[in-house]
């Protein structure tokens, strides 16, 4: 479904998600995430690089679970988001409105540019 890991050498929390998330595997996910967090002690500004293995599109239930499950959660410097679906782009574009992300449709064009 998902794994979290935190990369210190590069202060980058990096994702991937792949299957389908339903609202309580939203709210599983973001509760892994903040244990991720207090075991890391990351602060605001790291790297965030999210890759969607699968090029799912997440239906609109997770989706309003997700905007609300990270209001308290460390603002990351720079969003890197993985996909090579077209639908997957439009909902990344439609829901993620930061300045400081991109979308990549490799995991290593996305690392590149989060270093950079």
């Amino acid at each position: 479904m998902y794994t979290i890991r935190y990369r210190p050498d590069l202060n980058l929390l990096d994702i991937e998600w792949a299957g389908l998330f339903t609202p309580d595997d939203m709210v599983r996910y973001a509760d892994d995430c903040r244990a991720c967090w207090k075991e890391a002690q990351f602060q605001p500004g790291y790297l965030l690089r999210i890759i969607l293995s699968d090029n799912q599109a997440l239906p609109q239930e997770t989706l309003t679970i997700l905007s609300d499950a990270f209001t308290d959660f460390p603002s990351a410097g720079r969003i890197a988001m993985v996909t090579q679906s077209a639908i997957a782009r439009m909902q990344i574009n439609r829901v993620m409105l930061v300045p400081h992300m991109r979308i990549f449709p490799t995991p290593e064009a996305a690392l590149e540019w989060l270093l950079s």
